[in-house]
């Protein structure tokens, strides 16, 4: 019996067509999954191309932002002189001159003696302001950022990556 040398053929090249498409189909087919642990994708053991992870837009990638509070100057206002370094004279309330009494002239009965009257501060040299004990300089260290003036990036907890 003698065989036809075209049908000895066929399945070999049946083989080859359909390996040739299922490779094809691996590469691209969505649903291939990669295993994470490895690197490597499931159905056909080569190496995944993992995705680089995008820098956070928000920090640029560093993790920190300037901090709210102080906005990344680690100083804020003093809350006793409202960042003016200067407060109320509290001898004479602001006002630069104090009610009471003195040792002197005294016009009203032309002698010398005691007596009462508005006369200028001492404390505050009539300005009405003293130097703020507090900060001296108007600003005191901002607390929640610790003096950095970053805190960590809420949008990528500090990471740098989205």
């Amino acid at each position: 019996m003698q065989m036809n040398k075209s049908l000895l053929l066929l399945p070999l090249f049946l083989m080859l067509v359909f390996f040739t498409d299922c490779k094809k189909d691996e590469k691209t087919s969505p649903g291939t999954s990669t295993d994470s642990g490895s690197g490597t994708s499931t159905s056909t053991g080569t190496p995944a191309t993992p995705t680089p992870a995008k820098d956070c837009e928000t920090c640029k990638g560093v993790g920190k932002t300037n901090c709210s509070t102080c906005n990344g100057t680690a100083k804020v206002n003093c809350s006793e002189c409202s960042g003016t370094a200067k407060k109320s004279c509290t001898n004479c309330t602001g006002t630069g001159k104090v009610y009471t009494y003195d040792y002197g002239w005294d016009f009203s009965k032309s002698k010398y003696g005691y007596f009462w009257g508005y006369f200028p501060c001492k404390n505050c040299n009539e300005t009405g302001k003293v130097t703020c004990l507090k900060c001296k300089s108007g600003k005191v260290d901002c607390s929640p950022c610790k003096q950095t003036g970053k805190e960590t990036c809420a949008t990528c907890n500090g990471t740098g990556k989205q």
